[in-house]
């Protein structure tokens, strides 16, 4: 019986204290589990932490993952800038890109970590560790802006509710995109301007738009609602999603200056590139 009670004893234990990893969505490319227990965050002594020149995806990501903390698990992480750490702060989660966070760009030299233009590349993030003076510093690092948003979300998904306080399941990740341009027409461009919508995009990793009026694109001369695209182009940038202007052309010759003068309009808008459609529509007079 003794030796029962033994066994149970052990199984709770590895049931207790193992850290299972968690199944993220989409999967990263890699990533290396630490044998280290899961650090704890308490909820009165953690920041997220945001570069001097963050740009406005980046400051999105911090918007995001303090969001995902308060509705998932009800703590409020507060965002300040790079230099406002105060002792109290036992965990920082820094965000940004080397070029708009000197803390993140010291932190990845001094720890050998990886991440540029060529690696891990194009929509490429890696996720790190470090201690500083007995503080835990979490590396959420981009290679690009809109990439820093994709870091939060794994790193969101590395979380687990642990009483009063949250754990952090260790772990290095470098992951990056297996298909560089990933876009998702809509039929309508208020529904860009659904709340949570653009922002389902982010954590889907859809990184470009287009504008179109119904199934088809606009059609040449169309009256465009300005304030509508202005708003939706605006909302895009602000989460680093390239957007283009599509304009139906497969059209007669005739009606090609009222094409040249819709895509002028997108542009005027703040669109990012133009956008040739023909679809079903046929190739025109002269594509």
């Amino acid at each position: 019986m003794s030796r029962l009670k033994t066994l149970f004893a052990c199984f709770v234990s590895t049931a207790v204290f193992a850290a299972q990893p968690p199944t993220i969505v989409p999967t990263p490319r890699e990533v290396k589990w630490s044998a280290e227990v899961p650090a704890s965050i308490a909820s009165d002594s953690v920041a997220i932490v945001l570069g001097k020149q963050a740009t406005d995806p980046e400051q999105h990501a911090a918007y995001l993952l303090a969001e995902f903390v308060q509705k998932r698990f009800g703590q409020k992480w507060p965002t300040i800038r790079e230099g406002e750490e105060q002792a109290a702060h036992k965990t920082v989660v820094i965000l940004g890109q080397r070029s708009t966070c000197q803390k993140l760009d010291e932190l990845c030299r001094k720890a050998g970590v990886e991440l540029s233009a060529s690696s891990p590349g194009h929509d490429g993030y890696v996720i790190a560790s470090a201690n500083e003076g007995g503080k835990l510093c979490v590396l959420i690092g981009g290679c690009n802006a809109r990439a820093v948003q994709y870091g939060q979300d794994t790193f969101a998904q590395m979380l687990r509710a642990n009483g009063k306080n949250l754990d952090w399941v260790r772990g290095a990740v470098r992951d990056w995109p297996v298909i560089p341009w990933r876009g998702r027409p809509q039929t309508a461009v208020p529904h860009y301007l659904r709340p949570g919508e653009l922002d389902l995009y982010v954590l889907s990793r859809v990184n470009f738009i287009d504008l179109r009026s119904g199934i088809y694109a606009y059609e040449p001369g169309e009256k465009l609602n300005k304030e509508e695209i202005s708003e939706a182009i605006k909302q895009a940038h602000k989460r680093g999603i390239i957007v283009y202007g599509s304009v139906n052309t497969g059209i007669p010759a005739a009606d090609y200056p009222k094409a040249m003068q819709t895509y002028r309009e997108m542009l005027e808008l703040g669109a990012d590139g133009l956008w040739l459609s023909f679809d079903d529509k046929g190739p025109g007079e002269d594509p």
